[in-house]
Protein backbone atom coordinates (compact mmCIF):
# COMPACT_ATOMS: atom_id res chain seq x y z
CA UNK A 1 0.00 0.00 0.00
CA UNK A 2 3.14 2.48 0.76
CA UNK A 3 4.51 1.73 -2.94
CA UNK A 4 1.30 2.18 -4.16
CA UNK A 5 0.21 5.72 -2.40
CA UNK A 6 3.68 7.06 -2.79
CA UNK A 7 3.35 8.27 -6.35
CA UNK A 8 0.33 10.46 -5.68
CA UNK A 9 2.13 12.29 -2.42
CA UNK A 10 5.36 13.14 -4.44
CA UNK A 11 3.73 13.92 -7.79
CA UNK A 12 0.41 15.00 -6.80
CA UNK A 13 -0.16 15.94 -3.05
CA UNK A 14 2.61 19.62 -2.88
CA UNK A 15 2.60 19.94 -6.14
CA UNK A 16 -1.07 20.33 -7.52
CA UNK A 17 -3.69 19.21 -4.86
CA UNK A 18 -2.81 21.94 -2.26
CA UNK A 19 -1.31 24.68 -4.29
CA UNK A 20 -4.16 24.66 -7.04
CA UNK A 21 -7.10 22.85 -5.30
CA UNK A 22 -6.88 24.28 -1.89
CA UNK A 23 -5.23 27.58 -2.05
CA UNK A 24 -6.17 28.84 0.96
CA UNK A 25 -4.94 25.63 2.82
CA UNK A 26 -1.36 26.18 0.61
CA UNK A 27 -1.27 29.39 1.87
CA UNK A 28 -1.29 28.97 5.59
CA UNK A 29 -0.05 25.99 5.32
CA UNK A 30 3.15 28.37 4.18
CA UNK A 31 3.02 30.65 6.59
CA UNK A 32 2.74 28.17 9.35
CA UNK A 33 0.02 25.94 10.68
CA UNK A 34 -0.68 22.59 12.15
CA UNK A 35 -1.61 19.41 10.07
CA UNK A 36 -2.59 15.72 10.93
CA UNK A 37 -2.64 12.80 8.82
CA UNK A 38 -4.77 10.00 9.82
CA UNK A 39 -3.69 6.45 9.86
CA UNK A 40 -0.61 7.82 8.62
CA UNK A 41 0.83 4.78 7.77
CA UNK A 42 4.97 4.86 6.81
CA UNK A 43 4.07 8.88 6.91
CA UNK A 44 5.00 9.66 2.89
CA UNK A 45 2.69 12.30 2.76
CA UNK A 46 3.83 13.88 5.63
CA UNK A 47 6.99 14.20 4.96
CA UNK A 48 6.40 15.27 1.25
CA UNK A 49 4.45 17.99 3.12
CA UNK A 50 6.81 18.90 5.81
CA UNK A 51 9.40 19.26 2.58
CA UNK A 52 6.95 21.76 1.50
CA UNK A 53 6.11 23.43 4.44
CA UNK A 54 8.82 24.25 6.27
CA UNK A 55 7.21 26.67 8.90
CA UNK A 56 4.07 24.28 9.75
CA UNK A 57 4.37 21.52 12.03
CA UNK A 58 3.08 18.20 11.31
CA UNK A 59 1.56 14.91 13.64
CA UNK A 60 0.63 11.25 11.85
CA UNK A 61 -1.66 9.10 13.90
CA UNK A 62 -0.93 5.88 13.11
CA UNK A 63 -2.41 2.61 15.52
CA UNK A 64 -0.24 0.24 13.89
CA UNK A 65 3.11 -0.20 15.92
CA UNK A 66 5.46 -1.57 13.04
CA UNK A 67 3.76 1.27 10.13
CA UNK A 68 4.17 3.60 13.07
CA UNK A 69 8.30 2.60 13.04
CA UNK A 70 8.78 2.89 10.14
CA UNK A 71 7.31 6.50 9.70
CA UNK A 72 9.31 7.40 12.28
CA UNK A 73 12.26 5.88 10.46
CA UNK A 74 11.01 8.01 7.10
CA UNK A 75 10.87 11.49 8.91
CA UNK A 76 14.24 10.58 10.26
CA UNK A 77 15.39 9.85 7.10
CA UNK A 78 14.33 12.89 4.84
CA UNK A 79 15.66 14.95 8.38
CA UNK A 80 12.16 16.80 9.05
CA UNK A 81 12.04 14.86 12.51
CA UNK A 82 11.86 18.28 14.01
CA UNK A 83 8.43 18.71 12.12
CA UNK A 84 6.69 15.53 12.27
CA UNK A 85 5.81 14.25 14.91
CA UNK A 86 5.01 9.71 14.87
CA UNK A 87 1.90 9.08 17.53
CA UNK A 88 1.60 5.31 17.56
CA UNK A 89 -1.70 5.98 18.66
CA UNK A 90 -5.28 6.29 17.39
CA UNK A 91 -7.61 9.00 16.42
CA UNK A 92 -9.11 9.64 19.61
CA UNK A 93 -6.26 10.77 21.08
CA UNK A 94 -6.11 14.01 19.05
CA UNK A 95 -7.04 17.51 21.05
CA UNK A 96 -9.96 19.63 20.36
CA UNK A 97 -9.83 22.22 18.23
CA UNK A 98 -5.95 21.97 17.18
CA UNK A 99 -5.61 21.36 13.76
CA UNK A 100 -5.61 23.75 10.67
CA UNK A 101 -5.65 20.78 8.07
CA UNK A 102 -6.42 17.42 8.22
CA UNK A 103 -6.15 14.47 5.71
CA UNK A 104 -7.03 10.99 5.10
CA UNK A 105 -5.61 9.26 2.46
CA UNK A 106 -7.66 5.68 1.11
CA UNK A 107 -8.06 4.88 5.32
CA UNK A 108 -11.89 5.64 6.24
CA UNK A 109 -13.51 2.71 3.44
CA UNK A 110 -10.93 0.24 5.68
CA UNK A 111 -11.71 1.03 9.79
CA UNK A 112 -13.82 -0.99 11.85
CA UNK A 113 -15.85 2.27 12.91
CA UNK A 114 -15.45 5.28 10.09
CA UNK A 115 -17.90 7.23 11.46
CA UNK A 116 -16.22 7.02 15.16
CA UNK A 117 -13.12 8.19 13.85
CA UNK A 118 -14.37 11.46 11.52
CA UNK A 119 -16.40 12.53 15.02
CA UNK A 120 -13.08 12.94 15.81
CA UNK A 121 -11.22 14.98 12.90
CA UNK A 122 -14.54 16.93 13.56
CA UNK A 123 -14.09 17.63 17.39
CA UNK A 124 -9.77 18.15 16.53
CA UNK A 125 -10.00 20.55 13.62
CA UNK A 126 -10.61 24.15 13.54
CA UNK A 127 -13.70 25.71 12.84
CA UNK A 128 -11.81 27.40 9.93
CA UNK A 129 -9.69 24.39 9.33
CA UNK A 130 -10.14 21.62 6.06
CA UNK A 131 -10.63 18.28 5.85
CA UNK A 132 -9.00 16.63 2.75
CA UNK A 133 -10.55 13.06 2.35
CA UNK A 134 -8.89 10.71 -0.17
CA UNK A 135 -11.32 7.74 -1.30
CA UNK A 136 -11.54 5.13 -4.44
CA UNK A 137 -12.76 6.59 -7.57
CA UNK A 138 -15.57 3.96 -7.56
CA UNK A 139 -19.14 4.41 -7.84
CA UNK A 140 -21.85 2.56 -4.73
CA UNK A 141 -23.22 1.09 -7.82
CA UNK A 142 -22.20 -2.19 -8.85
CA UNK A 143 -23.38 -1.62 -12.81
CA UNK A 144 -21.47 1.45 -12.91
CA UNK A 145 -18.27 -0.21 -11.72
CA UNK A 146 -18.34 -3.19 -13.97
CA UNK A 147 -15.64 -2.63 -15.91
CA UNK A 148 -11.49 -3.20 -15.44
CA UNK A 149 -10.42 -0.43 -13.05
CA UNK A 150 -13.59 -2.49 -10.96
CA UNK A 151 -12.49 -5.68 -11.51
CA UNK A 152 -9.31 -4.55 -9.64
CA UNK A 153 -10.85 -2.19 -6.90
CA UNK A 154 -13.18 -5.25 -5.70
CA UNK A 155 -10.66 -7.93 -5.54
CA UNK A 156 -8.42 -5.29 -3.76
CA UNK A 157 -11.28 -4.65 -1.29
CA UNK A 158 -12.59 -8.70 -1.03
CA UNK A 159 -8.74 -10.04 0.11
CA UNK A 160 -7.76 -6.39 2.36
CA UNK A 161 -10.04 -3.36 2.63
CA UNK A 162 -13.37 -5.78 4.23
CA UNK A 163 -11.32 -8.57 6.23
CA UNK A 164 -9.43 -5.61 7.75
CA UNK A 165 -12.63 -3.73 9.02
CA UNK A 166 -14.57 -7.65 9.77
CA UNK A 167 -11.45 -8.61 11.49
CA UNK A 168 -12.57 -6.18 13.89
CA UNK A 169 -16.31 -6.81 13.82
CA UNK A 170 -16.25 -3.45 12.26
CA UNK A 171 -18.36 -1.90 9.47
CA UNK A 172 -16.74 -3.21 6.77
CA UNK A 173 -17.86 -0.63 4.28
CA UNK A 174 -14.67 -1.48 1.33
CA UNK A 175 -13.30 0.52 -0.77
CA UNK A 176 -16.60 0.81 -3.51
CA UNK A 177 -18.13 3.11 -1.21
CA UNK A 178 -18.94 5.67 -3.42
CA UNK A 179 -19.58 9.58 -2.55
CA UNK A 180 -22.89 9.43 -0.70
CA UNK A 181 -22.06 7.42 2.46
CA UNK A 182 -18.92 9.67 3.18
CA UNK A 183 -20.94 12.65 2.50
CA UNK A 184 -23.40 11.87 5.09
CA UNK A 185 -20.84 10.24 7.77
CA UNK A 186 -19.47 14.22 7.32
CA UNK A 187 -23.20 15.34 7.65
CA UNK A 188 -23.55 13.15 11.36
CA UNK A 189 -19.90 14.27 12.32
CA UNK A 190 -20.90 18.19 12.12
CA UNK A 191 -19.25 19.26 9.06
CA UNK A 192 -21.73 21.16 6.46
CA UNK A 193 -19.62 21.35 3.13
CA UNK A 194 -18.79 18.50 1.50
CA UNK A 195 -17.38 18.84 -2.45
CA UNK A 196 -15.66 16.52 -4.96
CA UNK A 197 -12.67 18.76 -6.13
CA UNK A 198 -11.69 18.99 -9.90
CA UNK A 199 -9.23 15.87 -9.86
CA UNK A 200 -9.54 13.22 -12.78
CA UNK A 201 -7.61 10.27 -11.64
CA UNK A 202 -8.80 6.12 -12.35
CA UNK A 203 -8.14 5.41 -9.13
CA UNK A 204 -8.82 7.71 -6.67
CA UNK A 205 -10.91 10.94 -5.63
CA UNK A 206 -10.73 13.82 -3.43
CA UNK A 207 -13.25 15.47 -0.84
CA UNK A 208 -12.84 18.68 0.55
CA UNK A 209 -14.67 18.89 3.77
CA UNK A 210 -15.33 22.04 6.24
CA UNK A 211 -16.94 23.26 9.03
Amino acid sequence: MDRLSAPLYKNFLTKVWLPELLPDVHEKLTAGGTVADIGCGFGRALTEMAHAYPNSRFVGYEPDKTSARQAENLAKKEDVEDRVEILNAPSGEMPAEKFDFITTFDVIHDLANPQEVINDIRRAIKTDGTYLMMEFNCSARLEENINPLGKLMYSSSTMYCLPYSLSQNGAGIGCAMGQELPKQMCREAGFSHFQKLDFEHPFNVLYEIRV
